[in-house]
């Protein structure tokens, strides 16, 4: 025997085009909204339809003769309406969006309340899928209505506005409780807008679209993500982070006090349409006609408390979260609902160190499919640092058998055999043996009886994992391109105070006659002159900013030029001997700069560092940084000692004054991504380098430990670190190999 429950799964389950309902009394702006629409969204996704302009067409005589019928053939023409909206999109196979009307209300007087006609007809109830209802403020319909010079509109109160609207929004709830019709009640009509776009989208998702949605919502989380972030543990959810299914509990939790026809929902859809791209589909589609807004959060949160974590994941989460803060990332792929998972990581402590790809709404955007899961497994690999990314993926059942496959290492979990899937053993002794998957291991809990025999499939433990995943973090942090984007992980500013162009074009060029062994003398020179001038010019007046000043044009008048912020106040200082030809590359860029020689720390004295706003501190080659670590700890030291003694600076050197009065020609103020962020009399230290050597900047053990320039970095805030190209090249120049006697042709004497 057919019952209600059969007629309504197959109904739901029925092909037919997606049509979105814009309901609103007259003169909530439905009409501007859905023009706006249509000239915002791609004619080839949707295409909009006024109701009241369709009927004017229909109608022999129009709307005129139209509002003049009887009920009776009032209902037969708007079935043809909608009829016609259906076959139209059939034809087109794009979502339609009407603009139509629940009711007409009359206002009479104080003690009568109206004529009210319901326009809903069983053709509207078999056609649309979802209605969005546009609940403005009553005072402002009014208005809105007052100004409408192309319609007729009487003179309606904001209090009959308010019954009205009230009137449409609980029978549109009731509808949507009695046909499965999603519906949502928004005041803005920029959220209308918002709505109505995420459900286009949504319905009109095919295979490559869902999958480059999942894939630009991966890529969200590593545009966040650290560059060294290069172990990546993956989880399916239900059944794997805990022995619950969410989909189970979700058909369990909607009869409860939800629909009648709900229970087994979701193993009808699967067992009907298989788990395919389709059925996780209209799994979100029927979620959304089943549940609003409010009624989804209330059943995913009732749903959420009765998962449990179990107790060894649960301790692995937090284990990788709290001791591997660096080098590694965790997420959940989920063919269930986000918001459930969500909530359960939320009531964990983990919802901020684990990102969760899965759907369920049409806001999310995308829903997960076991396709889904591998092909975000392959991305995953190709997308950290540009490099491969060592996957561990942890799943339970065929649906995560691709995604096993592709990770480099592969987790079965295994539960209590009464509740697992009872065709994973089969499903994975055939990957086993076709080498669909090399090799993996199970992780049992509860007590479980394994799948099948440990020589096939071995044991192991979320301790054994979690040792397995320290020592892969560690390992790969010591690969010497790492070192290179080290401190990106760091936090506060230290990603803006070092900079480098490793691999970058301009960088290649530049470096390329400095490596040249024929490159000797003034030739080696002048390359590094070169490396000096673009170092300035590229990052420095970057750092430092910019300031106008009066120019003669060449038009016999007077223009604006710009120069380095207080040009005049810095002091370029070449470590001798091999930062000098850098140096002067940088003075080229910055000619009114001071300019010293200095062999070590002491050689810069209280006249060239007082009064100072900056210090460009440069030498050829940084190895381990001791060097100009005493440079810049001379330059504080100096400073703090003449804070103390402020008349001593005076006399230091009488062109001290000279240099640093108001030059007249100067107008404006300083620009530059970081002009201005040192306070006070604090001087700016920017450390120019070529080649900077990958330990001095290794952030490991910080504060106390790691290299000499992270360290530089970490206690000094107004210092700033600029490298061409940061090496792992271990080697230390000696004779023909030293850079210095290469710059001035003394090989023969080292």
């Amino acid at each position: 025997m057919t019952t209600a429950t059969d007629d309504t799964r197959s109904r739901l389950l029925q092909p037919k085009p997606f049509i979105i309902g814009l309901y609103g009394v007259p003169g909530s702006g439905k009409s501007y909204l859905l023009q706006m629409i249509g000239d915002t969204l791609n004619s080839s996704t949707c295409k909009v339809f006024e109701g009241s302009a369709l009927l004017e067409s229909l109608v022999p005589g129009g709307l005129n003769v139209f509002k003049e019928l009887p009920y009776d053939d009032k209902v037969v023409w708007r079935g043809q309406a909608m009829k016609a909206i259906v076959e139209d999109c059939r034809e087109k196979n794009v979502v339609g969006i009407v603009a139509g009307h629940l009711m007409f209300w009359d206002e009479m007087n104080d003690d009568e309340e109206g004529t009210i006609e319901e326009v809903w007809t069983v053709h509207d109830q078999l056609s649309y899928d979802y209605i969005v209802y546009l609940d403005q403020p009553p005072q402002l319909v009014v208005e809105r209505r007052a100004r409408d010079n192309q319609r007729n509109r009487p003179f309606v109160t904001a209090a009959h506005i308010q019954k009205w609207q009230t009137a449409e929004i609980k029978r549109l709830s009731e509808i949507h409780r009695q046909h499965k019709i999603g519906f949502e009640a928004v005041m803005c009509p920029h959220d209308a807008m918002k709505t109505i776009m995420s459900i286009v989208r949504f319905v009109s998702l095919d295979i490559d679209a869902n999958t480059v949605a999942a894939r630009d919502a991966l890529d969200k989380t590593f545009h966040a993500m650290n560059a060294n972030d290069h172990v990546v543990l993956v989880f399916d959810a239900d059944r794997t982070l805990a022995p619950q299914d969410s989909g189970s509990l979700i058909d369990a939790g909607f009869c409860n006090g939800m629909d009648d026809d709900m229970p087994g929902w979701n193993k009808f859809l699967f067992s009907t349409e298989g788990y395919t791209h389709r059925a996780f589909k209209l799994s979100t589609i029927l979620c959304e006609k089943y549940f609003t807004h409010d009624e989804f959060e209330r059943v995913c949160g009732g749903v959420s408390q009765l998962i449990e974590l179990y107790p060894p994941m649960k301790w692995l989460l937090h284990s990788v979260r709290e001791n591997i803060p660096r080098g590694m990332k965790v997420f959940i792929f989920t063919c269930g609902m986000r918001a459930i998972w969500h909530k359960v990581l939320q009531r964990e402590g983990l919802a901020e160190s684990v990102t969760i790809i899965g759907g369920g709404r049409f806001s999310d955007g995308l829903f997960v499919t076991p396709e889904v899961k591998e092909d975000l497994i392959s991305h995953l690999q190709e997308q950290v640092g540009h490099r491969k990314a060592v996957v561990y993926a942890f799943g339970d059942s065929p649906l995560d058998l691709g995604m096993l496959a592709k990770a480099d290492h592969a987790f079965v979990i295994v539960g209590d055999a009464a509740t697992r899937s009872k065709t994973m053993d089969k499903a994975l002794a055939d990957s086993l043996a076709t080498k669909s998957i090399l090799f993996a291991k199970q992780i049992i809990f509860d007590n479980a009886c394994p799948r099948l025999d440990h020589t096939q499939l071995p044991v192991t433990t979320t301790q054994e994992v979690y040792a397995s995943v320290h020592e892969t973090v560690s390992s790969k942090a010591r690969e010497p391109s790492l070192l290179l984007s080290s401190l990106s992980s760091l936090s506060g500013d230290w990603a803006t105070r070092f900079r480098h162009f490793t691999d970058s074009e301009a960088s290649m060029l530049l470096t390329t006659p400095t490596r040249h062994a024929g490159m000797n003398g003034p030739r080696l020179r002048e390359a590094h002159h070169r490396i000096g001038y673009y170092l300035g010019l590229q990052v420095i007046a970057t750092i430092v900013g910019v300031e106008p000043y009066l120019i003669p044009h060449v038009q016999n008048r007077t223009t604006t030029g710009h120069c380095l912020r207080e040009e005049d106040q810095t002091v370029i200082v070449a470590i001798l001997r091999g930062g000098e030809p850098m140096a002067l590359g940088i003075n080229d860029a910055f000619p009114r700069a001071m300019f010293v020689h200095a062999r070590e720390a002491a050689d810069l004295k209280p006249c060239h560092i007082c009064n100072r706003s900056t210090i460009i501190l440069v030498d050829s080659v940084i190895n381990s940084g001791t060097t100009v670590q005493q440079f810049v700890r001379h330059v504080r030291e100096v400073k703090a000692a003449a804070a103390t003694t402020p008349a001593a600076v005076g006399t230091a050197d009488d062109s001290l004054r000279a240099s640093t009065t108001t030059d007249p020609s100067r107008i404006g103020s300083p620009s530059g991504t970081m002009a201005g962020n040192i306070g006070g009399d604090a001087i700016r230290i920017i450390v120019v380098t070529a080649v900077l050597q990958a330990d001095a900047i290794q952030i490991a053990a910080l504060p106390a430990g790691g290299g000499l320039m992270a360290q530089m970095l970490n206690e000094d805030a107004d210092t700033w670190l600029v490298a061409l190209r940061v090496s792992t090249n271990k080697f230390t120049g000696r004779g023909g190999t030293d850079t210095g006697n290469r710059l001035f042709n003394t090989t023969v004497l080292d």
